[in-house]
């Protein structure tokens, strides 16, 4: 890998292979085989750090190639070894999370791209090789129900329609007429919330 800044400009040092490499901005990503050429991880390269330095991505033990970067968010295809079918996983480089898109192992999904909140591949799950779109933006959560269980605790449950939210504000308010206000956050993929220290006889709407 190389930057032109003015000239050549190596950036990776290692003795074994790095292939695929894409930019963004000030970030370069590519496929590394330096632990075992039969699994690659993702690595990434700032360049507008005064020291930059390469960072490891991934360190699943499986093979991660193709992979693509916009912004903050790094996608690629993943599988567990040659012999399985790829499927699309994302990065957020903001909050250092990682998550599984795409969940069908028997036909491949291949060469994702990303731009903005949108992830394409091409697959052949229909037959033919057709374009997916994924939308990264989450889905609202919904079936919110609440369960009284005592005089002083209600206990909320949700459905999680999305993969990609970081988490869920809890909000509550007294009375039809009164304003929401947070009272807690849950961290990604929960559920549920237990509101505990309620008043008696008093009417709580809430909204996750």
């Amino acid at each position: 890998l190389y930057l032109s800044n003015p000239a050549e400009q190596r950036i990776t040092t290692n003795s074994a292979a790095q292939k695929n490499p894409v930019v963004s901005d000030r970030y370069i990503v590519w496929e590394d085989y330096r632990r075992s050429t039969q699994n690659s991880e993702i690595y990434l390269y700032d360049f507008s750090l005064s020291n930059p330095a390469e960072q490891q991505i991934t360190y699943n033990n499986s093979f991660q190639q193709n992979p693509a970067i916009c912004g903050n968010y790094i996608v690629w295809e993943e599988c567990l070894s040659f012999n399985d079918n790829p499927e699309i996983y994302f990065y957020d480089l903001s909050n250092k999370s990682q998550r599984q898109l795409t969940r069908y192992p028997i036909l491949p999904r291949i060469h994702p791209a990303i731009f903005g909140n949108y992830v394409v591949w091409y697959s052949s799950c229909a037959g033919n090789y057709d374009i997916y779109l994924y939308d990264l933006k989450p889905l609202a959560p919904s079936n919110l129900t609440a369960t009284v269980t005592s005089s002083g605790q209600i206990n909320l449950t949700w459905i999680d329609n999305a993969s990609v939210e970081t988490g869920f504000k809890i909000e509550r308010k007294t009375g039809s007429g009164g304003t929401y206000a947070q009272i807690a956050t849950v961290g990604a993929g929960v559920t549920s919330y237990s509101n505990t220290g309620l008043t008696a006889n008093t009417t709580y709407y809430y909204r996750v």
